[in-house]
């Protein structure tokens, strides 16, 4: 089995990411994350932005998914990273239901890929290997209380196991 890259816990299920797959444990059995045409008839729920069923165009969106490296949740979203600087965030109060739009791209300009992601003072860390970014806000439909500032720091994180919260900061090997 690949080692896992991040995981977490919601509704008494075990989830986590591998770089390949999206995975759930209930206590009883492994399941592959799938789309809807996988055979167990579970499946991660994506929809387009007027509500209609999951189509095969969506295949490319469910493989990000799938490859994300770092999943964080916020208040009740989950964020999913891909290597590709893309963060993938899922409907409120649910980690497995997406919008194919629901998608925000960080541009460094320095060649870069996301590494982590980590929940910190109301919003979300965005790690890449030469620079960090910090997003917040809630209103993703209008964007009005959306930001993505570019913090100053000399360097970003490859290593995303070493990012710790510590009273009011963030420590991390950059």
């Amino acid at each position: 089995m690949p080692p896992v890259k991040d995981w977490f816990v919601y509704a008494n299920r075990f989830y986590w990411l591998d770089g390949t797959h999206f995975r759930r444990w209930d206590g009883t059995k492994i399941e592959n994350m799938g789309n809807n045409t996988a055979s167990d008839g579970w499946h991660i729920s994506i929809k387009t932005i007027t509500g209609e069923a999951y189509t095969d165009v969506d295949n490319e969106f469910f493989g990000k998914i799938s490859k994300a490296v770092s999943v964080e949740q916020r208040s009740t979203r989950w964020y999913f990273a891909t290597t590709d600087n893309e963060i993938i965030y899922s409907d409120i109060g649910s980690p497995e239901t997406f919008v194919n739009i629901n998608v925000i791209n960080i541009t460094s300009g320095l060649a870069d890929s996301i590494t982590a992601l980590h929940e910190f003072s109301g919003g979300i860390l965005v790690f890449q290997k030469r620079s960090v970014y910090y997003l917040q806000g809630y209103d993703f439909a209008s964007g009005s209380d959306i930001s993505l500032d570019k913090l100053n720091v000399s360097t970003g994180c490859s290593w995303p196991k070493t990012i710790k919260t510590i009273e009011n900061a963030v420590i991390f090997m950059g």
